[in-house]
């Protein structure tokens, strides 16, 4: 609270509002990074071992 006060920030709504902005933010972020790593993995893993994913960019004849 002594941190709180010599920043000047007294209202508590607005440090939790923040935190809770940041906390959003960081879980957005590595949801999107976890997306695109999975989907380099999957891609580098059929171009690898000559996997055919169905419906896949590497193969879009292909229908599910």
């Amino acid at each position: 609270m002594i941190i709180y006060s010599e920043l000047g920030i007294n209202d508590w709504s607005n440090i939790h509002a923040n935190l809770y902005y940041m906390l959003m933010k960081v879980l957005l972020f590595s949801i999107l990074f976890v997306l695109l790593f999975s989907i380099s993995l999957s891609t580098s893993y059929a171009e690898t071992w000559n996997v055919s994913i169905p419906g896949g960019a590497a193969n879009p004849e292909v229908t599910v």
